[in-house]
């Protein structure tokens, strides 16, 4: 390969990669809205709850608070771990993909026909 086809193959992944990124970062919107709004409603039922006694009915809206809240926590943990280190494991950095060109050329450079 050429420099400049090795240039424009780069280049191409680069944009690739930039792509990806912006792709990724406008589909965690809809979450964190859906994330944020959650909160607002576990909040709202948590301030307004007047406990009255043990009914059955005060022990199911209980568990089912601690439930979601459970399951709020679990999500907020996800998208933290979705927004944030996320790495990109599909294709190798253009500095892997130049040395392993580096170490095909070297390895077949002693072969006939070895390009």
């Amino acid at each position: 390969m050429e420099d400049k086809d090795l240039f424009q193959f780069y280049e191409k992944l680069y944009f690739h990669e930039i792509d990806t990124r912006e792709k990724l970062s406008a589909r965690l919107q809809t979450p964190l809205t859906l994330i944020i709004s959650l909160i607002g409603v576990l909040a709202f039922l948590v301030q307004n709850y007047g406990h009255r006694g043990f009914s059955d009915a005060a022990i199911l809206f209980v568990c089912l608070v601690v439930l979601s809240a459970f399951a709020l926590v679990r999500a907020i943990f996800c998208f933290i771990r979705s927004w944030h280190n996320n790495t990109y494991r599909f294709l190798p950095s253009a500095q892997k993909t130049e040395d392993y060109r580096q170490l095909l050329n070297s390895t077949y450079e002693s072969y006939d026909k070895g390009k």
